[in-house]
């Protein structure tokens, strides 16, 4: 019988690697929610590595349309031992928009880099928090203001003369800067407040 297997050299430790990266939290979540991570590597002969972690609308790291959601440096494992690590990842809510994105990872030693995607897609909704409403100023017998919101919310504004019956002036999808209000009512006296709508 003949020898079918051969002995591979030695792993000369050049590259830092990313063997596995996984969503541990659910996939669906607001942007108010951190997103739970686990992830193994093996940096090699490398001292240190940056990673850095992404949303990515298309699964292709390539693109333009990712973005950055944290960076951290690893310590060397060397080329016979890997690294088991936990991160929970915080979402900027005033420039993550909702949507579905891919996640991955990007290892990299200063020379060469390598990329890996998790295998869970993520749902990003809505911040929960309430809108605001700022700079109040009366002009031309019209109360205006501004409604400040996360990206991806849809808020609507209300009036009340009493504060018991609520009346919808405005209702918008909040972009990345706050919206003006303007309200012409004759009313003598008014109330105003902003809600989300689920």
């Amino acid at each position: 019988m003949t020898n079918n297997r051969d002995i591979l050299p030695a792993n000369n430790g050049a590259w830092p690697n990313l063997l596995k990266l996984n969503v541990t939290s659910t996939n669906q979540s607001s942007v108010d929610d951190a997103i739970a991570l686990s992830f193994y590597t093996q940096t090699g002969t490398n001292p240190s590595c940056a990673i850095n972690f992404f949303l990515d609308a298309d699964a292709n790291p390539y693109t333009t349309n990712n973005f950055q959601i944290f960076q951290t440096n690893i310590i060397s494992t060397g080329t016979t031992n890997v690294s088991s690590n936990f991160l929970n990842l915080a979402l900027n809510r005033t420039n993550t928009l909702p949507g579905s994105y891919n996640l991955f990872a990007r290892i990299n030693d200063g020379v060469r880099t390598r990329y890996l995607y998790a295998p869970q897609k993520l749902l990003i909704l809505p911040s929960r928090v309430a809108p605001r409403l700022s700079d109040w100023r009366l002009k031309n017998a019209e109360v205006r203001f501004f409604i400040n919101g996360s990206p991806g919310q849809t808020t609507v504004v209300q009036t009340s003369s009493n504060l018991l019956q609520w009346v919808p002036i405005s209702t918008n999808v909040m972009g990345f800067s706050p919206l003006e209000v303007v309200d012409a009512s004759t009313l003598p006296q008014r109330y105003y407040r902003a809600a989300l709508i689920q």
